[in-house]
């Protein structure tokens, strides 16, 4: 049993509906991922912080994603790359445009992480967004799907706890 392989598979379909067998098609290699991970730094830290629970839902996320605890580790765990060569390695990606809107959704996420999103959060989300050719409009109905989904998901919980 590839346990590594079993949670990839299972973190794309529950988080995108990719099936197993369209996984390794679908996203990147280890160098993609690492560039969306730095991505996901640089959002979190245009507050001028990076809060623990947002470094954690990154690092969660790269491991669920097929990133090596190894690579994780060297890592600086800060937004330390420049986002403009992060960006255009992201947009010369061969799935450029669907990846694009994934790290959107998933900045989303991990600014979300600690409790709020602030202005500069969701200015940089914006700006890359904007470096993507994703328009304004897919980016508050990203923004409305996931406040959509936290409610839900808060509902649930409310449900299961009771």
């Amino acid at each position: 049993m590839d346990a590594k392989k079993i949670l990839k598979n299972w973190f794309y379909h529950e988080s995108y509906r990719i099936p197993a067998e369209h996984v390794d098609k679908k996203v990147g290699t280890p160098a993609d991922i690492e560039d969306k991970v730095q991505a996901l730094f640089i959002c979190v830290a245009a507050d001028g912080t990076v809060s623990e629970a947002e470094k954690n839902w990154i690092y969660g996320s790269a491991l669920a994603r097929g990133i090596s605890v190894e690579l994780l580790e060297k890592m600086p765990g800060k937004a330390s790359a420049n986002s403009k060569e992060i960006i255009a390695r992201i947009k010369n990606s061969p799935r450029s445009l669907e990846e694009s809107k994934r790290l959107i959704y998933n900045a989303i996420r991990a600014c979300a992480a600690d409790g709020e999103i602030s202005q500069k959060e969701r200015n940089k989300i914006g700006e890359f967004a904007q470096e993507f050719g994703l328009s304004d409009k897919f980016v508050k109905e990203l923004f409305s799907l996931f406040t959509e989904e936290q409610n839900l998901k808060h509902k649930l919980s409310k449900l299961l706890s009771a």
